[in-house]
């Protein structure tokens, strides 16, 4: 069994790139590409499910409140909007077994500002690459070589 993306990339340093990505977004972008991994999660859920839950979306007057603050220069607001959508993220990996890594591969186009990707075409995508067999070495193991011992 392979472990899930989610815990390959949880390191200090994986949770700090992927936070100062989301903070490459602007507040209200942050809660677009939230609402994006929604989508792309009701896609590849099996069975689907009609709602999934996020914090950030189960109260959403305050998330429109904190997204205000963010945008108008609250650091805090700010601060915690970025760590509450991260945790929104690695709760949809965690509870409902959505890959962490096209969540993470979305995210930096998002970053780059480029094409967004329609989350149903992600969903498709993400698992005809995931039928493929993969690299037995985890991210951040060197691989092995083999020498000579003479």
């Amino acid at each position: 069994m392979t472990r899930p993306t989610v815990l390959a990339l949880d390191t200090l340093d994986d949770r700090a790139q992927v936070r100062a990505a989301l903070s490459h977004l602007l507040p209200t972008e942050r809660v677009d590409f939230l609402d994006w991994c929604l989508d792309f999660a009701r896609a590849v859920v099996a069975p689907p499910v009609r709602t999934l839950f996020a914090s950030a979306v189960a109260d959403r007057p305050r998330m429109a409140r904190q997204v205000r603050a963010a945008t108008f220069g609250d650091r805090d607001a700010d601060a915690r909007l970025t760590n509450e959508i991260y945790l929104d993220l690695c709760t949809l990996s965690h509870n409902w077994g959505v890959e962490f890594l096209p969540l993470l591969l979305e995210m930096e186009v998002w970053a780059k500002r480029r094409t967004v990707t329609p989350p149903a075409v992600a969903a498709s995508s993400w698992a005809r690459q995931s039928a493929r067999p993969t690299p037995s070495v985890s991210p951040g193991t060197p691989a092995r070589t083999t020498g000579s011992s003479g």
